[in-house]
């Protein structure tokens, strides 16, 4: 079955970088993107088995880019958990309504955001 491809994608780069060095401690394979445009750039040069996305950032916000992989038929169940300080009722609503796995509110630990991806990608997960 191979290792899982995790894609982290925030703008801010020093905890980008963090969950990048814990997801890789854990087995993972990680990828970076730091922008809402480059993550859909990172998608279509290789499709990670789960996205770590934040919500504002530069170019393209997290929003539009749950909106352009749930409109693409390979992309449109590719599990996606988002990681923002946008903790509203409406901002978690409007996450299911991309049918994200997991919302969680910064600030959080790499550890609690590592225990959501090991859950979605393990075999008793998947």
């Amino acid at each position: 079955m191979g290792i899982k491809k995790v894609l982290v994608v925030d703008d801010d780069r020093e905890w980008n970088l963090l969950l990048k060095m814990r997801l890789e401690l854990a087995g993972f394979r990680s990828e970076q993107a730091f922008n809402g445009k480059e993550a859909i750039q990172k998608v279509n040069e290789g499709r990670p088995d789960l996205i770590l996305l934040d919500i504002t950032m530069p170019e393209m916000d997290g929003w539009d880019v749950c909106k352009a992989l749930r409109d693409r038929p390979d992309t449109k169940d590719l599990p996606i958990i988002i990681i923002s300080s946008f903790s509203q009722t409406e901002d978690i609503e409007r996450g299911k309504s991309f049918r994200v796995k997991h919302y969680i509110i910064k600030p959080c630990s790499p550890k609690t955001v590592l225990q959501n991806v090991s859950a979605i990608l393990s075999p008793q997960g998947s």
